[in-house]
């Protein structure tokens, strides 16, 4: 019984151990690699576009990684272009009604970026890989646009270049701007799932039902 019990001690240090060495490997090193440092834009740094990733939760955040960006940018000529995020959002009393998320984000780009240029990429989307293709077909009529920001969060910087760089011109150069710091960044189960869905990428099946949000069809 004795020896049971070592066995059975011995058994759960063990897995306790491989699950802090898990956490430890999500939240530290493969972390960091999501965020793709290197690509990050520096505040002086020139970009024709900076373009607002679809956020759903995060987009107050995005907003405020794009404000103080904007705000320390050298070109006050930048436009904006905004990710159309169909999901609701607050409460406008100029309009009586919820805008949505990119509507949302329109006004509050107007009213705090008056010298930029402001739009809303035309397309309709439930998932990152067909944002990119959204936004692929921007810039295809957009040929002067040649560098590109796009804003989003620090764990999800890696998948966003690896499927624009799948769908856009391959004359347009991307960067990152972070929404840093927060607590997600570094979430082992959000970190996972990141890896998760780059691994569903590698194998082809971005757009899988099973694998991936899909649009709703409208009513």
């Amino acid at each position: 019984m004795t020896k049971t019990k070592h066995k059975c001690r011995n058994s759960i240090a063990i897995l306790l151990l491989a699950l802090l060495l898990s956490i430890a490997g999500l939240s530290g090193p493969m972390a960091t690699q999501l965020q793709m440092r290197s690509h990050w834009a520096q505040s002086a740094s020139h970009v024709d576009v900076v373009y607002l990733v679809c956020g759903a939760r995060a987009q107050q955040r995005r907003l405020q990684a794009l404000d103080t960006w904007l705000a320390q940018a050298t070109t006050p000529s930048t436009s904006i272009w905004i990710g159309n995020d169909t999901q609701n959002s607050l409460w406008s009393r100029a309009h009586q009604r919820n805008l949505t998320r990119a509507e949302w984000a329109y006004q509050h780009a107007t009213e705090h970026f008056p010298d930029h240029h402001v739009s809303i990429v035309p397309g309709s989307f439930s998932n990152t890989d067909s944002e990119m293709i959204a936004l692929a077909h921007a810039l295809q009529q957009e040929r002067h646009v040649k560098n590109i920001a796009l804003v989003t969060c620090g764990f999800h910087a890696r998948r966003t270049l690896q499927r624009f760089s799948k769908h856009a011109p391959v004359s347009v150069e991307a960067k990152i701007i972070p929404v840093l710091p927060h607590w997600e960044n570094r979430a082992p189960w959000i970190i996972a799932t990141e890896w998760a869905k780059i691994l569903r990428d590698g194998l082809r099946l971005t757009q899988h039902p099973w694998l991936s949000r899909q649009k709703q069809p409208e009513a």
